[in-house]
């Protein structure tokens, strides 16, 4: 890093969060690192958030306040990025705190030998009216600890940026930005940053973040089916990712996990869209993705394969199908069952063993029985894609 430079970035988007700002930056200044700085970026608030920065900004010359395009989150923080001093970045959300030691213990573990990256466990706030349910919410928790390779992160640890530190040389050496408009720009974000080998340490005993589940937060409103415009930016925060991995050269690499990755997003898209808005959100999949070139021997499932042949009525029967049933299975002379509600793992446990193990990395998912595969998941009365190779 340069000389007189932070050790740390924090950059803070901030947008008509004055009834939560100011514990958030009393948080963030009562840290028990001090060599670090506050991007504290204001994209047009119309409440009295920007007057709260600037007078923090008046006592503490660690503060920082930029300004960025009205409501456009990933604007702000790239105008963060492009700002930045410090040598590593870390983010917070300005409706959220943080614990004394949050900047120190991830900034000594990022510096520990054959580590690249490190990442903290949060505690969830809930405000009533959130719109999550119990497993959405507890999505945010971090499940593992110890080292992992960024191939293995990029399918376990969830996609947010509060809970990490990243290299701001990789950032800059990369070209890794946000997309701007748009909406899930923290998850476009991290699947570039994992897009190179590396190494996360996990410390899932430290809750070192305060997260809030907010009612009227943007996420808060997809949760409860609210229409914003915003419903399918994850598609368009899709796209932007493949433009960067052509353009880097990454994409022959990467596109097998981009496109498994697709999939649950548009399945992930669909839970929070209303029926009548399916057509739509098939017609925007095909103008974002339909006639992409495919590296020899990536095998995709048949909704991915809709969406590269732009066959709209074949994607709209599988994207209207209803929710998963599981068939009755036995063990033991136990009969069992159950319905799985969406798209995510599950995992059955008889007599302490795991019996059943279900992925989601295509339409329908694995079964496996004590490890083994055992057949398919059945999807309402319709038989489950088979993965083929385009």
């Amino acid at each position: 890093m340069k000389e007189g430079s932070p050790a740390v970035s924090v950059i803070l988007p901030v947008y008509n969060t004055e009834k939560y700002l100011p514990r958030c930056l009393d948080s963030l200044l009562g840290q028990t690192f001090s060599d670090f700085e506050i991007l504290a970026v204001d994209n047009g608030s119309t409440d009295g958030s920007a007057a709260i920065l600037h007078k923090y900004a008046q006592k503490d010359s660690r503060v920082r306040v930029l300004s960025s395009r009205p409501g456009d989150v990933g604007a702000a923080r790239n105008a963060g990025l492009k700002a930045a001093r410090g040598r590593y970045v870390m983010f917070c959300d300005s409706d959220d705190w943080v614990e004394p030691e949050w900047i120190e213990t991830l900034f000594r573990a990022v510096l520990r030998p054959g580590t690249d990256m490190a990442v903290c466990n949060c505690t969830l706030e809930a405000e009533p009216n959130n719109g999550r349910d119990k497993a959405a919410a507890e999505g945010m928790l971090l499940k593992y600890r110890g080292k992992m390779s960024y191939f293995s992160a990029r399918r376990k640890l969830q996609r947010v940026l509060w809970n990490k530190i990243f290299d701001l040389d990789v950032v800059r050496r990369e070209d890794i930005s946000f997309p701007e408009g748009r909406e899930h720009e923290d998850n476009a974000f991290i699947f570039m940053y994992f897009s190179f080998p590396g190494t996360v340490r996990a410390l899932k005993n430290r809750r070192l973040y305060h997260y809030v589940l907010r009612a009227d937060s943007l996420m808060g409103r997809l949760y409860r089916r609210v229409r914003t415009g915003h419903e399918m930016d994850q598609l368009y925060s899709r796209r932007f990712v493949y433009e960067w991995l052509v353009r880097r050269g990454y994409w022959n690499a990467q596109a097998a996990a981009f496109l498994a990755e697709l999939h649950q997003e548009l399945f992930w898209c669909r839970q929070n869209l209303h029926q009548e808005d399916l057509p739509r959100m098939a017609e925007t999949a095909m103008a974002l993705f339909s006639g992409i070139t495919l590296p020899p021997q990536v095998a995709v499932s048949q909704v991915i394969q809709a969406i590269l042949h732009a066959d709209t009525q074949r994607l709209l029967s599988f994207l209207s199908r209803p929710d998963e049933t599981v068939t009755p299975l036995k063990y033991a002379g136990i009969k069992y069952g159950r319905k799985i509600q969406g798209w995510t793992q599950e995992k059955l446990y008889v007599f302490g063993l795991q019996v059943y193990k279900r992925y989601a990395a295509f339409c329908g998912g694995q079964r496996f029985i004590l490890g083994l595969p055992a057949g398919r998941v059945l999807t309402g009365r319709q038989p489950e894609p088979k993965e083929i190779k385009n």
